[in-house]
């Protein structure tokens, strides 16, 4: 008998009751998955689906910057659309570039947040432990973190794709207005 002859069965496993029920079927269906420590970070209710996508790519290490599409043979240019003077890849984007470096500066003013941050893992992490807690301020810290990033990717791509340039002043106002 072939596997393509072979019927689809289902297991469900026994919970510590011995009842059965949906929750164990889809916890059967769904597997066990990598879990993701800055979930409650980067994905929650109050956040924008586009803002939060952008934040996780850009923490994984999937936004497609220049260096990204250089080293798959896209392009030939990988100088930074923001600042002309960098390598366009994520952690340049994110805090290495004067014009995104300028937007963080006054993100972390706005929150209170103490000294540079370097990495967007270390910016996660830093709002994991000061901004713990379900209260405003930390609904603010969060919205502020991903539409940074967010804000920061749209320059970039008004930049590449429409050839506009809007001042660092501009993108952060737009910023403060998504997260207020």
């Amino acid at each position: 008998m072939s596997c393509l002859d072979a019927e689809d069965t289902w297991r469900w496993k026994c919970t510590t009751t011995c009842n059965f029920s949906f929750a164990t079927a889809w916890e059967l269906v769904r597997g066990a998955g990598i879990k993701f420590d800055l979930a409650d970070i980067v994905l929650y209710p109050f956040n924008s689906p586009k803002m939060s996508m952008c934040l996780l790519r850009a923490m994984k290490g999937k936004l497609l910057t220049r260096a990204f599409l250089k080293s798959i043979r896209i392009t030939d240019n990988e100088q930074c659309a923001l600042c002309s003077s960098g390598q366009e890849n994520i952690q340049h984007l994110s805090f290495q570039c004067p014009y995104s470096a300028y937007i963080w500066t006054l993100c972390r003013l706005k929150l209170g947040i103490p000294g540079p941050i370097r990495t967007l893992q270390e910016g996660a992490n830093l709002l994991k432990e000061k901004f713990n807690k379900k209260c405003k301020s930390s609904i603010l810290a969060k919205l502020t973190f991903a539409a940074a990033v967010w804000h920061i990717w749209k320059e970039r791509n008004h930049r590449i794709f429409q050839l506009q340039e809007n001042h660092k002043t501009m993108v952060f106002r737009r910023l403060y207005e998504d997260v207020n």
